[in-house]
């Protein structure tokens, strides 16, 4: 399917918000150019990601790209 990427954590949020919006994991992995089992990985972590994603959005930092 797609090589391996890092992504942002911003990137990583907006797919997990997609997901939430009840978007299938085959659709958002293909729109995100990963694997679905990286996908299931960022679910399994959601929160760190998500808190992450915010630390930064209110300090104003750019999003730091983690390896998927």
């Amino acid at each position: 399917m797609a090589t391996a990427t890092n992504k942002t954590s911003k990137e990583k949020y907006e797919a997990l918000r997609e997901l939430e919006k009840e978007a299938s994991n085959k659709s958002v992995a293909e729109k995100c150019k990963v694997h679905e089992n990286t996908l299931s990985t960022w679910v399994k972590n959601k929160q760190k990601v998500f808190d992450d994603f915010q630390a930064k959005k209110s300090k104003g930092q750019k999003s730091k790209r983690w390896k998927s």
